[in-house]
């Protein structure tokens, strides 16, 4: 049977994907189909604006996490815009010292990016007496060298190319955290290698290992 309403819709659909032709050029890969079709065919990949709900408020990112709620290391977000924001690192550095390293990173399109040449040339860091525990407040010490921050975070790309990274949900179980996996892309290439990170609330304290 003909029905000139689906029809209509139809047509109406057509126009307005032809009408915004020019500002899906302009916007890219994350350009406007993927706003109008996401829900439909989504890649489960967390959009900037969720990830910056994540992360706005002071939230802890914990990296390989054990069931104890312990990390390999650590992140806090700060100065949180949607264009950049400031990562704190923490990571466990030994003698119960923590290294703590701070850089800027940038939104691009639908990805967190890391360009390295700025890293490397506006990083701060330093070490702070802990038990493993993160604990912020505390004074930093220069008793490291760059050498020794660059061969320490290495797995967070201080090697001379430029990552980005783009993250999904995970079940979150038992543990009642949200729960990602962080996908890496290095000079526009995705890596098969992923992390496991729970997101702990603002304040939280986990322990080192």
């Amino acid at each position: 049977m003909f029905r000139p309403q689906k029809v209509l819709t139809m047509l109406i659909a057509i126009l307005l994907v032809c009408s915004v032709s020019g500002e899906t050029y302009a916007k890219g890969k994350s350009g406007i189909f993927s706003d109008l079709f996401g829900g439909l065919f989504g890649d489960g990949y967390i959009s900037n604006s969720e990830f910056i709900d994540m992360i706005s408020d002071g939230q802890v990112l914990c990296y390989e996490p054990k069931s104890d709620a312990s990390c390999s290391w650590a992140e806090v977000y700060s100065n949180v815009t949607q264009k950049s924001f400031v990562i704190a690192i923490h990571y466990k550095y030994g003698n119960g010292e923590v290294l703590e390293a701070r850089y800027k990173a940038f939104f691009d399109s639908d990805r967190l990016c890391e360009p390295s040449e700025f890293k490397k040339n506006n990083i701060s860091f330093g070490t702070y007496r802990s038990a493993g525990t993160l604990m912020q407040k505390n004074p930093l010490t220069t008793s490291i060298s760059v050498a020794e921050v660059e061969s320490m975070l290495s797995f967070n790309n201080m090697e001379n190319a430029d990552a980005c990274y783009r993250y999904k949900r995970l079940d979150t179980g038992a543990t009642g955290f949200t729960a990602l996996r962080q996908f890496r892309f290095v000079d526009g290439e995705q890596l098969p290698s992923t992390e496991d990170i729970w997101l702990f609330p603002a304040g939280f304290t986990p322990v080192l290992y």
